[in-house]
């Protein structure tokens, strides 16, 4: 009788332990009748130059989402995207998420993305060197056209360079057309430009060539290697000084081109 008792005891807190369990992972103790609070989830959106009714969309996360159509003059919409992942589903994410419009170009259109006049962090000097140009500069949606480009490297492109320059003014046989400076890009010919600099004082010198996108160098930051070199027939110790710097990139960007 007292095994019985004992065994019936020992089903009793079992069976206590098994229904503590069940409200712990279906949350139905405590009043809420096993309900979670629904998970808030906002998408952001990115018209890339377009235009949308709203920027953001806010909903539960697995709940039905209906993304809108941006509209950009010249350009037909064709997907949101995540990078280069098409987001084609209609529920919402599981977490915040930031989607970017891509549009089909409607006609051949010439482009050209432009910097500001930047100062040079130092005032670079000798007989040559390399300038490495980078986002700093530029625009968000110069920027994202410039990474297009770096996708499609057989674009052609015109590179112009406007280059704040000066001869070394301690030059003891220094006269007029005594300095040229050469730049070009990294990894190519094309963009080899000779300017006379005559000057003692500082003066905008313009290059401008035409190469494939793959001048267009590096994965991060940086777009161009601009190599200058400085020669000087009357004195073989000419140096050259550069001070401030802008860059131009002008393509045709073809009918049906995806950006």
């Amino acid at each position: 009788m007292r095994k019985t008792k004992f065994l019936l005891v020992i089903i009793a807190i079992s069976l206590c332990a098994v229904l503590l369990a069940g409200c712990g992972l279906l949350n139905s103790c405590g009043g809420n009748n096993g309900t979670q609070t629904p998970k808030s989830v906002t998408v952001t959106l990115n018209p890339n130059g377009g235009t949308v009714d709203k920027l953001t969309i806010i909903g539960e996360a697995g709940s039905a989402m209906t993304l809108p159509v941006a509209v950009r003059s010249g350009y037909t919409f064709d997907v949101w995207y995540n990078g280069w992942d098409v987001i084609s589903n209609t529920v919402f994410p599981n977490s915040d998420i930031t989607l970017t419009a891509r549009y089909y170009a409607d006609n051949d259109t010439e482009i050209t993305v432009t910097s500001n006049e930047t100062e040079l962090n130092k005032e670079y000097s000798g007989r040559s060197g390399t300038l490495p140009w980078n986002n700093t500069s530029f625009s968000t949606n110069d920027w994202e056209r410039i990474g297009y480009l770096r996708k499609n490297i057989t674009t052609e492109i015109t590179v112009g360079v406007i280059l704040e320059a000066r001869m070394n003014n301690s030059l003891s046989n220094y006269g007029t057309g005594a300095g040229t400076l050469n730049l070009t890009g990294a990894n190519t010919s094309d963009l080899i430009t000779t300017k006379n600099v005559p000057e003692l004082n500082y003066e905008d010198f313009d290059f401008k060539g035409t190469a494939a996108a793959k001048v267009l160098v590096g994965s991060g930051n940086t777009i161009l290697n601009l190599q200058y070199n400085a020669n000087n027939p009357l004195n073989g110790a000419a140096t050259i000084v550069l001070r401030n710097i802008s860059v131009s990139i002008t393509y045709i960007e073809k009918a049906g081109t995806l950006v």
